[in-house]
């Protein structure tokens, strides 16, 4: 299993502590270990692959969650110590820092019961089927992770931070229907 490293784009900076890639061809589950006190955004790119959940054991702690086939947000606690994944892998993980969290989750629910959770699950406007799809046929990691960004740096455009952080609006797409009569 390959692991890379790379900086996000000088517009995303303030949101983005970089992006975590790994790839590789594992028959059997690997282990990759989370982040700690981080958010991220897991992004599959190409066919899905098993995704399982637990502790530093898979056999003994571990549970089979899904078909990695969709961004999966990711918290890291305690209870979470590792991930496994299985299959041919090409998976990039955003790595947010915590004005960049804060813009995704938009005052949505801020404590969740789940460490790990789609992002279809608090409705916010980042990667629709067009894009997942996009991303489902890609075979390049670079141009992968540019998709990436150009949906990132579009998302926080339309994210509106106030003087205080946890004051956090989107702006309105369609301003026109504000107060106008036609």
């Amino acid at each position: 299993m390959q692991q890379d490293f790379i900086l996000p784009s000088d517009g995303l900076v303030e949101f983005v502590t970089g992006y975590l890639l790994f790839e590789g061809d594992c028959s059997k589950p690997v282990e990759i270990q989370t982040f700690e006190n981080s958010y991220s955004l897991g992004i599959p790119l190409g066919k899905p692959f098993d995704l399982y959940l637990g502790g530093k054991s898979l056999e003994d702690e571990s549970t089979f969650v899904d078909i990695f086939d969709k961004p999966y947000f990711f918290i890291s606690h305690e209870q979470l110590t590792s991930i496994w994944i299985s299959g041919n892998i090409r998976l990039v993980f955003v790595i947010f820092t915590e004005k960049g969290w804060k813009g995704v989750m938009q005052q949505k629910k801020k404590d969740f019961n789940q460490h790990i959770f789609p992002l279809s699950r608090i409705g916010v406007p980042m990667f629709n089927l067009m894009l997942k799809r996009e991303l489902r046929f890609n075979e390049d990691n670079v141009k992968g992770i540019e998709i990436i960004e150009n949906e990132l740096e579009q998302f926080f455009k339309r994210v509106k931070f106030n003087k205080e952080p946890e004051q956090i609006e989107r702006q309105e797409v369609f301003s026109a229907s504000k107060g106008e009569q036609g």
